[in-house]
């Protein structure tokens, strides 16, 4: 069994390669990656997690509210492979840092064609962005806002019209 080390594309840490069981892994968090594959540059983020976002006792929880069990840049490159070339690729992430997630995504060939940055209410920080992402060459991704709630604490019109087919009291 022989074992190499490979420096990550992003040249900030390196990958140990076992070409016996054809694997990449590193101390934590081990993905099986197929022989030949390129490290993406993306793979130190889209392995590594948020350390301000904790997790809860609820496994079924933590399944649909981070990316622990399906990477970042694993979801990116299904999508990529699996989308026809008129498809749209659209995700929720917090508004934090998407920078990444974009480079990720242009690096599997999908081009940022729409953005969308939540808050919750006026005048406050966006606490969510909703990215749409395509195939091919785009346009300058329209750029969008969208405030959830009033001042007073009531759903914005905006916010109803765009959820009015998700509740029944709106």
């Amino acid at each position: 069994m022989q074992a190499i080390s490979l420096p990550c594309a992003c040249g900030q840490k390196t990958w140990a390669w076992n070409s016996w069981t054809a694997t990449l892994w590193k101390p934590t968090a081990a993905p099986t990656i197929r022989t030949g594959q390129r490290m993406p540059c993306c793979a130190c983020w889209a392995w590594s997690r948020d350390m301000e976002s904790l997790l809860c006792p609820d496994r079924k929880r933590n399944e649909a509210r981070h990316n622990d069990s399906l990477p970042f840049d694993v979801l990116i490159h299904k999508a990529s492979e699996w989308l026809s070339n008129n498809g749209l690729f659209n995700v929720i992430l917090p508004a934090k840092n998407p920078d990444m997630f974009i480079q990720c995504a242009w690096e599997s060939d999908l081009n940022l064609y729409r953005k969308c940055l939540v808050s919750s209410k006026p005048n406050l920080a966006p606490k969510r962005i909703l990215l749409s992402f395509r195939k091919g060459p785009a346009p300058y991704p329209a750029s969008e806002s969208l405030v959830v709630r009033n001042v007073d604490g009531t759903y914005t019109d905006e916010y109803k019209r765009l959820t009015k087919d998700y509740y029944l009291y709106f």
